[in-house]
């Protein structure tokens, strides 16, 4: 089978022994390797080790656009060296279909230009997530993010959910009355009138320095006390409020 010009894969949580037979024999056969991603990930240090020659995007950022702009300009220059140099593999953490808008966005630009586009999954951080934190979804579990969910406020108490973007810079939110306000303090205040009591636990949720899984504990009326551990890619575990944690 011809390869794509375009093709998108998912390398996973970041470690080399996590990554898909298929993600790995294509990346391994890849002439150039577009990453969003700093090369500090495992599985882009291993493919540079490996002779691999890859190109991170991760500079754009300095640029301080807004994060729509941002990943369109990103979805440009992958589209546009697919066209002026030949196929290449564009590969993001987790699986390019959960929550990494940006897949679409880098589909639609190599479409418009007439490329073709193949997309490939990886391990998604939901994995990760239910094994380091023993989350079985079939109980029940509500997965948004805190951008969505200032817009409207809503959960059900008494099934357990993943907030993730709770690290996500104020500047992307509706309300901007409280531009210095910490995320944390203003999710506290929402999740006390949602009924989750004072004392109930919640769970940081933070990828480590090898792709692991960390978990920071804290309560729902001291929310603010994790944000010293707070980062951009932090997701939030909330069990339901009849658990007993």
């Amino acid at each position: 089978m011809q390869p794509a010009d375009v093709t998108i894969v998912g390398f996973g949580p970041g470690q080399w022994s996590k990554l898909t037979l298929e993600v790995h024999d294509l990346l391994l056969q890849a002439d150039r390797i577009y990453t969003r991603d700093p090369l500090s990930w495992e599985v882009l240090r291993e493919l540079k080790a490996r002779g691999k020659n890859v190109i991170s995007l991760s500079s754009l950022y300095l640029l301080g656009l807004p994060v729509g702009e941002l990943y369109d300009l990103m979805a440009d220059v992958v589209a546009r060296s697919a066209l002026r140099y030949g196929p290449l593999v564009y590969a993001l953490p987790g699986n390019p279909l959960v929550f990494e808008f940006a897949t679409l966005l880098v589909r639609r630009r190599a479409l418009a230009l007439g490329l073709s586009c193949t997309i490939v999954e990886g391990m998604s951080c939901l994995e990760a997530m239910f094994v380091a934190n023993n989350i079985d979804p079939g109980f029940g579990l509500q997965i948004l993010n805190l951008v969505d969910f200032e817009t409207k406020p809503r959960l059900i108490a008494s099934v357990a959910t993943l907030m993730f973007q709770v690290g996500a810079p104020r500047h992307v939110f509706h309300d901007q009355s409280e531009p210095d306000r910490c995320n944390l303090s203003w999710l506290r205040d929402r999740l006390i009138e949602l009924d989750y009591p004072p004392e109930h636990k919640v769970f940081l949720l933070k990828p480590g320095e090898g792709g692991q899984q960390i978990s920071v504990v804290g309560k729902v009326s001291r929310m603010e006390r994790l944000k010293p551990y707070l980062n951009s890619m932090c997701t939030l575990y909330i069990p339901p409020n009849w658990i007993v944690t």
